[in-house]
């Protein structure tokens, strides 16, 4: 009775590992043919460089994570570009990020990243005190160390620089009249021009600029109230504009195409949305999805990026454990359903 008891036990092991391997499968499929990126082979010219419209989303910490897993998991959600923060929330320039181990594990990042048509956007400036004139020259010696970092790096170089300065959120900004926030907004206008110049002046690195802006500054710069918050002057000066999309006023693609709708008209545009907005990953994804199909023939729409990797992946998890986990679980029970009325069989048997 043993024997027969362990062969049982045995197949229905392999039809458990057979079966959550063929959902596997299933649902690898099911993703390749509703990814997060819809728009296939379709490049903006006019840039620097050849850009593919697709999702993106913003890293952060990355010195804490493995690069691998990282970007395993990203190419699984069909990311197609990172906007990397360097970690470098300091307005000293002297604290520097390119040291030996994290030179290695940033080339070994983008490398990896390359191998699965991933780009990799250097994201730094990130502090709004760097509006003020005073720190100027502080930022762009962080453009510097990115330039360099590229220059001697040419096979794992960043294939472009985002700038998240934010000056809105200063206190300044928020307590300020609007002619006060204008004065911040056009000194932050003056450090795009700034930043725009030392790319341009650089040779042998081509970097896409790009940088985040409010959803709501070209409104405000249409009722006079914001003219340096003009769309279409911050584009001549950068090569994308990121409107960011969130803040408790709504995700919908209605929502978010309201919101999006000038920028997409005047510039080359990615779409900034928040992970924490939504309840699923479906849902994600569904807006993703509706937006890139809205916007299919507007050379002027590149794609969303999604603000954040950590927020993303508990979405991705949390699909992924509906998906495939519960199988398991019903499997393992099945096991012990089985291996217990083959225990008790065989007690009556040998009864």
């Amino acid at each position: 009775m043993s024997k027969i008891w362990h062969e049982k036990k045995l197949m229905a092991f392999i039809i458990l590992l057979l079966l959550t391997l063929s959902m596997q499968v299933l649902y690898f499929v099911s993703s390749s043919s509703g990814p997060i990126l819809v728009i296939t082979d379709c490049w903006v010219d006019g840039l620097p460089k050849k850009v593919e419209k697709g999702t993106g989303v913003w890293v952060y910490n990355f010195s804490d994570f493995n690069n691998t897993e990282v970007i395993h998991l990203l190419a699984n959600m069909h990311i197609k570009y990172v906007y990397l923060s360097l970690d470098v929330r300091k307005i000293n320039p002297k604290e520097t990020f390119f040291d030996a181990n994290y030179t290695s594990k940033l080339t070994d990042f983008i490398g990896k990243a390359k191998t699965h048509g991933i780009h990799v956007y250097a994201m730094t400036l990130e502090s709004p005190l760097f509006v003020f004139e005073d720190y100027h020259e502080n930022g762009l010696n962080l453009i510097s160390d990115v330039i360099e970092y590229c220059r001697h790096n040419p096979d794992k170089s960043f294939f472009g620089i985002v700038i998240d300065v934010e000056p809105w959120t200063l206190e300044e900004w928020r307590e300020g009249s609007w002619a006060e926030r204008e004065t911040l907004m056009s000194q932050f206008l003056k450090l795009l021009i700034k930043i725009s110049m030392t790319l341009h002046n650089t040779d042998n690195v081509s970097l896409i600029f790009s940088a985040c802006i409010p959803w709501w500054s070209n409104e405000q710069a249409d009722r006079g109230n914001l003219p340096s918050g003009d769309t279409w002057e911050i584009g001549k000066y950068v090569d994308i504009v990121i409107p960011l999309v969130y803040g408790g006023i709504g995700h919908t693609v209605d929502d978010i195409v309201l919101r999006v709708s000038d920028e997409i008209i005047e510039r080359t545009t990615v779409v900034g949305i928040n992970a924490k907005e939504f309840a699923s990953y479906e849902e994600l994804l569904s807006t993703i999805q509706n937006l890139d199909s809205f916007y299919a023939n507007n050379s002027n729409y590149l794609g969303c990026s999604i603000f954040e990797y950590q927020s993303l992946l508990e979405l991705y998890k949390l699909k992924e454990s509906h998906s495939v986990y519960p199988l398991i679980g019903r499997g393992l029970q099945a096991i012990d359903a089985l291996e217990n009325g083959v225990l008790e069989s065989a007690n009556l048997a040998d009864s």
